[in-house]
């Protein structure tokens, strides 16, 4: 417990740092483009729209209980697309900021930390439009919604850690980004997002339960499409936080036992 609070502490004194460089990113990310932050969310929205033309029409696809296809999908992409995006950033993060690696006074530990900060703001568009779809298609925004607040956190802790450990192993070794492009693409398919967890025959589910991702998805799906509190499901619950709180720790450590060796190598 006092390694976890000294972890939160030295990232909040270092909160100022973290805004500077989210801000730098985002703006240096759009820079000189006509559509500037339009580009955020058109990316992601053109590839809902080939998956929603796609199975919608061409498989003719549903999601459970008569959710159309479009909801039940986007509230498995929509978290799955701020991890991938965390995660493929933060992976090159160092060896891409290797300027400000080689000074001695720059905390490196807050790279992947500004990459979530920066992905936020493409989830929560995305999410404004998963609100307005649910609205549309009669699942109507209710008090359970507020569990996506809760989700959201549960991803960020679960994607930093990761991240961290990516991060850390790609300066030494740069196979791990290549790696990690190609495990992000077979997890993808792996987890219930475009197909739905009842082909999977009953007594093999809990096989998918071990998948962390998988509890931030169904929380989405609970607070928009199934209206009830998924968080007091306590099993997984706690299986997730146990996962997340070893991964964050240990990413986290790892990174600042390498830390010091980056300048070296880079």
């Amino acid at each position: 417990m006092r390694n976890i609070k000294t972890v939160l502490l030295t990232l909040y004194d270092r909160r100022h740092v973290i805004g500077a460089m989210a801000r730098r990113e985002l703006g240096a990310r759009y820079a000189g483009t006509l559509g500037g932050i339009v580009w955020v969310v058109a990316q992601p929205l053109a590839t809902v729209f080939v998956f929603w033309f796609v199975f919608s029409f061409g498989f003719k696809a549903t999601g459970p209980s008569g959710a159309p296809f479009i909801l039940y999908f986007l509230c498995g992409y929509v978290p799955w697309l701020f991890f991938n995006e965390v995660l493929d950033r933060s992976v090159n993060g160092v060896v891409g900021n290797s300027h400000l690696v080689k000074k001695i006074a720059f905390p490196t530990e807050v790279i992947p930390i500004v990459y979530a900060v920066v992905a936020l703001v493409p989830h929560a568009f995305l999410v404004m439009v998963l609100l307005f779809l649910s609205e549309i298609n009669g699942f109507y925004i209710s008090v359970h919604s507020i569990q996506i607040i809760y989700y959201l956190f549960c991803l960020c802790i679960f994607s930093l850690g990761v991240s961290w450990i990516l991060a850390a192993l790609n300066v030494f070794h740069r196979d791990v980004a290549q790696m990690a492009a190609v495990f992000l693409n077979l997890w993808f398919w792996m987890t219930p997002i475009v197909w739905g967890a009842s082909i999977i025959p009953e007594r093999y589910r809990w096989i998918l339960d071990l998948n962390p991702i998988l509890y931030v998805i169904n929380g989405y799906r609970s607070a928009l499409i199934y209206q009830k509190w998924d968080i007091l499901n306590l099993k997984i619950t706690i299986y997730y936080w146990a996962v997340s709180a070893i991964l964050f720790l240990i990413g986290y450590f790892v990174f600042h036992r390498l830390k010091d060796e980056f300048g070296d190598v880079l």
